[in-house]
């Protein structure tokens, strides 16, 4: 009787926790739908990227639908002002992404009515910039200043473009502008206003005028009978040779071009060509690959003249360490002399400190001493003497060529220099 009160108490106690328990649940709630995948962004535009070692890397996104121009821009203007003005160019290349469905002009004839400047152009066309790169300047100042106190200068810093390696292509144009103003547009291949088959040399000379002239590589530019000044931009790695001529000529080279003298041959009496003034100007050192590139790329210069001034200046020391080897040859029996005297430029690696016996050592077996890394950059002619001993032991010339008193200044300083006789 017991049990079966237990039990129906028990069964009666289930009932009531089952009635509050179906009075206290609540009901689930329902999942969130999940929201649909964003879709993904579209790959547009281009990216320059300037690596470390000079070139540029340009990509195009994937899903990028224009197009890459560049515009090689040289831009006039005037220095001074009256009379004495001059002229100088600035040299700039932009790399441009142009929106599909437009086409740039291929020349002048082509262009807008209203495009007077690049800055129109680039709103009627679209064109985002990229990136710009300063490619230097060039000009000149002939003549002094309205009030007679200015210089006669020229000057040159012009470099050559960057590398530029992309995924799509790039269409080049050339742009001219005249103080500002746009004056014409011309397709080109080619992105830089330097390169090795031809060297731009600016002269001047007071009767002809001035004006620019591209010589190809291995050609000669020659100057007039008076008082020429000619420029060739040192980081022009062409070689060509200067021919001032006649006169008191003023001339600036780099270390890869060539200077010729006026001097007779034959018997031994030289021109009176003018008193030159020669300026030559050595690079920042780079490696050579193998002996004849350590020398066979040396301009030379013809400094026989002993009326002539030459000023050779050195990189900074941070660019290159700078030798000198001064080659004396005196050869021969009593019936035959030969003397000559040849200066040697060398660039080695920068802070080098290479010394007088491993220059000698180099000098004589240069294949032996490839590790010094040295090169030749300019060879410095000073002139020869061939004849025989007279009757009173002194030397009688057939002919003698020699700048016995060279007048020649570093603008800079050597790491060191030596002496060799043979």
């Amino acid at each position: 009787m017991i049990a079966a009160l237990v039990a129906l108490g028990l069964l009666a106690g289930a009932v009531v926790w089952d009635i509050l328990d179906d009075e206290t649940d609540v009901p689930d709630t329902p999942d969130e739908p999940d929201e649909p995948d964003a879709p993904d962004e579209e790959d547009l535009g281009a990216t320059v990227t300037e690596n470390e070692d000079g070139t540029v890397s340009v990509e195009l996104g994937d899903d990028e639908t224009g197009s890459l121009i560049a515009l090689r821009t040289s831009s006039d203007y005037y220095v001074g002002s009256g009379s004495g003005h001059g002229t100088a160019n600035d040299y700039t290349l932009t790399l441009y992404l142009m929106p599909e469905g437009f086409d740039f002009p291929e020349n002048t004839d082509d262009l807008p009515d209203d495009a007077f400047f690049v800055g129109d152009l680039e709103e009627m066309f679209g064109l985002q910039e990229l990136a710009s790169w300063d490619l230097g300047e060039e000009g000149h100042n002939p003549e002094p200043w309205a009030d007679g106190t200015g210089p006669v200068t020229l000057w040159d810093s012009r470099i050559e473009a960057p590398d530029i390696v992309s995924d799509a292509p790039i269409s080049f144009f050339e742009v001219i502008e005249d103080d500002g103003e746009l004056r014409s547009v011309a397709m080109t291949d080619d992105p830089d206003f330097l390169n090795d088959d031809t060297v731009r040399v600016h002269h001047f000379n007071e009767t002809d005028g001035d004006g620019e002239t591209e010589v190809a590589a291995g050609g000669t530019f020659a100057g007039t009978d008076g008082d020429d000044i000619i420029l060739v931009n040192p980081n022009q790695t062409g070689e060509i040779t200067i021919d001032a001529g006649d006169g008191d000529d003023t001339i600036t080279v780099g270390a890869h071009q060539n200077v010729t003298s006026a001097l007779a041959t034959g018997n031994g009496t030289a021109e009176d060509d003018g008193a030159d003034v020669i300026s030559v100007h050595l690079p920042a050192y780079e490696a050579p690959e193998g002996i004849s590139e350590a020398f066979g790329e040396a301009g030379a210069i013809d400094f026989r003249d002993e009326d002539d001034s030459l000023t050779v200046v050195l990189p900074d020391p941070s660019e290159a360490s700078a030798y000198l080897v001064h080659e004396r040859e005196d050869v021969g029996q009593s019936e035959s002399l030969y003397r000559a005297d040849t200066y040697f430029l060398i660039l080695g690696p920068p802070g080098a400190t290479i010394s007088d016996a491993e220059l000698r050592d180099w000098y004589d077996s240069p294949e032996d001493n490839t590790h010094l890394g040295l090169r030749v950059v300019s060879e410095i002619d000073l002139g020869a003497a061939s004849g025989s001993l007279g009757e009173d032991g002194s030397p009688d010339w057939d002919y003698d060529h020699r700048n016995m008193n060279p007048d020649i200044t570093f603008d800079g300083t050597l790491t060191g220099q030596v002496t060799i006789s043979y």
